[in-house]
């Protein structure tokens, strides 16, 4: 057990003896969520000057500029906004890309949430798991913590590009590796980066770009670190609209120019069935069928967790069409060529727009199939594939239902 997690429940345990303090506790509990909070911002304010950066926050900025207005530090922007020809919904506009340069500024989590000189939540490069709302800001799990981790001090500069989500594959390709992108654009070169390495993919990916090990601070839920100058890309997309960062005209040239390799253009000739036999939820409940079926037509059967990085990249972008439920492995469409087809199972009663939008970014034939809804153990849930609107679409698009042989990809075999 850590020393942070003793101390934590150290303090809780004798804070359990005080009945005043039990009596508050469960007051505040039942209490609206804005009156815990704005307890705590009040206790933030007292116990700052004596803990430091180890007390609660003392609030927050909707915006980072909103706390560069005071002359603190750098704040680089773009003079216009993304070129994103696809807009978000007309009340959620997409941000400016910019570089924020804060001296003393900390992170902490393995999220990598930034906190201003003055212990305050920088909001939209600090994105959580937040619901719609005038009030979802107030939810922050940052801004709820009575304890913040032991903080450190590291010399010289970092560039924050983690994210929640950050073990998501859709997460990471357009949330977090964009801010790569960023920095690249303004010829930043940090003496360190804040990112995570725990997946394979991860690391594959950050050592096609050229980010060395060495380089690499690997933040935890422990983290609370302040470094002579903090480096903040922006988010792609819209990060306060309770829905988190899109898919962005920016986020996807800067994927598919890092990636997609220049020398090997090939003439798109895969047919893709991803399949998610090995998730815990949105799996295809009929996928035996629909598995024979796509057979007939001649299609690979992909399971991209058994897939290196790179072999996705260069899978997707020799497909002419891919068919598979909605999950993280479509985001790899974004280096399909254009007028590639992409056919998403689509739950009936969760439609997300995610991969429609690529696909109007990067230029895809886009088909969403909409599946019956069913419980799976453990709360997951599943869908089934209507078979006859499956086969009449694929006679359509690819005009043969003939048999072919067909190679499996990553481990699933026919």
């Amino acid at each position: 057990m850590s020393l942070q997690v003793q101390f934590q429940k150290g303090v809780r345990s004798m804070l359990k003896k005080v009945p005043i303090i039990v009596s508050i506790w469960r007051l505040l509990r039942k209490a609206p969520i804005f009156l815990p909070y704005y307890v705590l911002r009040l206790i933030g304010h007292a116990t700052f000057p004596v803990f430091g950066a180890r007390a609660p926050l003392r609030g927050y900025y909707e915006q980072t500029q909103d706390y560069m207005r005071f002359g603190h530090g750098l704040f680089i922007a773009r003079e216009e906004l993304p070129d994103n020809t696809v807009s978000a919904p007309l009340n959620q506009h997409p941000p400016g890309i910019f570089v924020a340069i804060i001296p003393n500024a900390r992170t902490i989590y393995n999220s990598g949430a930034v906190v201003s000189p003055d212990h305050r939540l920088l909001a939209d490069v600090s994105w959580d798991d937040l619901p719609p709302g005038r009030s979802r800001l107030l939810h922050h799990p940052l801004l709820r913590n009575i304890v913040l981790p032991k903080s450190a001090y590291i010399a010289g500069s970092a560039a924050v590009v983690t994210s929640w989500l950050h073990e998501n594959y859709y997460h990471w390709l357009f949330d977090i590796l964009p801010r790569f992108g960023v920095l690249n654009e303004n010829e930043i070169v940090p003496d360190y980066y804040i990112v995570n390495t725990d997946l394979p993919f991860q690391k594959e990916s950050l050592g096609l770009l050229g980010i060395l090990s060495s380089k690499i601070i690997c933040p935890s839920m422990s983290t609370n670190i302040k470094f002579d100058k903090l480096i903040i890309p922006s988010l792609p997309g819209p990060v306060l609209s309770g829905i988190g960062p899109q898919p962005t005209m920016f986020s996807c040239k800067f994927l598919r120019s890092a990636f997609i390799s220049k020398e090997r253009a090939v003439t798109p000739h895969r047919s893709l069935y991803i399949t998610r036999a090995d998730a815990k939820e949105r799996r295809l409940i009929n996928e035996a069928e629909v598995l024979e079926l796509v057979h007939d037509f001649g299609f690979e059967i992909v399971l991209l967790s058994e897939t290196p990085f790179l072999d996705q990249v260069a899978l997707f972008s020799e497909a002419k069409i891919t068919v598979g439920p909605h999950g993280a492995g479509l985001s790899n469409a974004v280096f399909c060529r254009p007028g590639t087809t992409l056919v998403e199972f689509m739950p009936e009663s969760r439609p997300i727009g995610c991969f429609d939008r690529l696909a109007q970014i990067v230029g895809l034939d886009y088909h969403s199939m909409i599946g019956r809804e069913e419980n799976l153990a453990d709360s997951a849930y599943g869908q089934i594939a209507d078979l006859d609107e499956l086969r009449k679409l694929l006679g359509r698009l690819l005009g043969t239902g003939g048999k072919a042989s067909v190679r499996a990809v990553g481990g699933v075999d026919r």
